[in-house]
């Protein structure tokens, strides 16, 4: 449930100046493969940091 509304609330916080819905893709993807690493690495919440971090600097 909570990785429900993690993802929800990343794409939310992320978007809240978009003009088109589909500007939230990318973010909601992004989101799930944050959850998906959190999940799969015992719940070590420096994964997530680390691939956003890493995102961010390929974003830049």
């Amino acid at each position: 449930m909570m990785y429900i509304v993690s993802i929800v609330g990343f794409t939310y916080f992320h978007c809240t100046d978009a003009v088109s819905p589909f500007e939230a893709g990318p973010y909601f993807i992004a989101a799930v493969v944050f959850v998906i690493g959190y999940h799969f690495s015992h719940r070590n919440l420096a994964v997530p940091i680390a691939l956003h971090m890493i995102t961010n600097l390929i974003a830049f």
